[in-house]
Formats: C-alpha cells, structure tokens, sequence
C-alpha cells in the first residue's frame, strides 16, 4: 500500500502540551473527551474487539480465550472506552487504560517482540499493525515525539492503530477478522492461558504473526478465512490438535 500524504494534527488530550505537529495517515487520534460509561450498559463481549486490537499491537497474536475473556472482564469493571481512538485517547486520564496499556507494552512477550532502538521499534510497529514500510514522513514524527520523551512506545503503539485511515484501516479491520476465527478455535479446542505456560509456544506466535503480517487491505474475506483453515491445520499437526 501507498503511504498517503502526511497531515498535521493536533495532538490528542494525553500529550495536549503541544498546540500541533505533523503525522501521517496514522495520526494520533484528534483530541475529544473520552467517553464516560457505565458498566451497566457495556457488556463484556462489547470489549472483545478492543482486546484483540491490542494483542495485535502489542503482541502481533491473537488473543487466547481466557486472556480475552480476563481483559474484556477488567475493561468493563474500569470503565474503559470500548473502541480503540477513545482507548488510546484515555490514556493519562482514565487509570484502567493506563495501567492495561503500560501492562501490555511494557510485558515480556512485547518487549521480545518489538527489540532495538525506536527506528527498529517503529518499523517493526508498521509491519505488524499496517503490514506495510514506514512513509518516512510519518515514522520521522513518530521517532521525534518517541526520542523527546512526548510519548512511550506503548503509547505510540496505540496511536498508530488507533488513528489508522483508508486502506490502513482495513489492513486493521483484516487482521482482526483473522484473529477472532482464531480465538474461536482455540476456544473450540479448550485452548486457553494455561496453554501458553504449558507448552513451547514459539512456533505457535511465530506463524501467527507470519500470517497477520501477510494479511493488508487488498486481503479479501475469503481470503483471510481461506489462510486461517490453513495455518490451523497446520497447527493442528504441530500441537496435535483436532481442528473443527
């Protein structure tokens, strides 16, 4: 995909100390107030997209069944912004999104996952999140922002997919189709958190990844349903498990 031409923004409520700076099509999202809700009108399931958007950012993996249903469960009771813009605007302001987020980018798996210097972190970011190259307009103001301290990489992390647009977007709204039919395996299977301590899992987010990574805004449904039968079958062979 094409990197589109780069757009100023204004900076969104978590770093509102700077009037305005340059971005990209993935711009950090425009500042509004974040959404308050009650944990009476928000079910669960409603914060299963959110979930799975951040283990795609953060982990480059769909999330296991428990771990889905623990994080859905704890967005709820901390009245956390069901969707990613107002997730990632939170930050700094709402205390459940500030700990899941630092939570999430500072864990081992991400840590491991994104390694090197900001450069190395951004480009690594692009290709997981957008599966494609860093415009070097845009990963310029993201490294700026980073290296002055305006910004972590967890926060950057989310930005970049919270302010995703056009064919960005859709590499998003692909990927994440891809991860909920994988989640529905795994809790087909009776495949859960547990799993993951149990056994060598390394293979397991090595081919996930490897397929989220292929998958971008010219990747049909059909598609993406067609390389997640297969990725599953061949797991099945690897962990000996019955897919469905």
């Amino acid at each position: 995909m094409s990197p589109s031409p780069i757009r100023r923004v204004a900076l969104c409520a978590a770093v509102s100390l700077l009037a305005a700076c340059g971005g990209g099509q993935h711009s950090a999202p425009a500042s509004t107030n974040a959404p308050v809700l009650a944990a009476s009108v928000v079910a669960e399931p409603d914060y299963n997209a959110l979930v799975q958007h951040l283990y795609i950012a953060y982990f480059g993996r769909a999330a296991d069944p428990a771990g889905l249903a623990y994080w859905a469960a704890w967005c709820r009771k901390s009245l956390v912004p069901t969707d990613m813009p107002g997730f990632a605007r939170a930050y700094g302001q709402n205390a459940g999104v500030t700990l899941l987020m630092d939570e999430f980018g500072k864990s081992a798996e991400s840590r491991a996952l994104y390694t090197g210097d900001n450069d190395a972190f951004l480009n690594a970011i692009y290709h997981n999140v957008l599966s494609r190259d860093a415009d070097a307009g845009g990963k310029a103001w993201w490294l700026d922002k980073i290296e002055r301290g305006v910004l972590t990489r967890p926060l950057a992390a989310a930005y970049i997919m919270a302010g995703a647009q056009g064919s960005d977007a859709l590499s998003i709204e692909r990927k994440a189709h891809a991860v909920d039919l994988l989640t529905t395996f795994f809790k087909t299977i009776g495949f859960g958190s547990g799993d993951y301590v149990a056994v060598d899992t390394t293979v397991l987010n090595e081919r996930i990844r490897a397929l989220l990574v292929a998958i971008n805004a010219g990747t049909d449904t059909a598609t993406v349903e067609q390389r997640v039968r297969d990725l599953i079958a061949e797991l099945a062979i690897i962990y000996g498990w019955v897919p469905h």
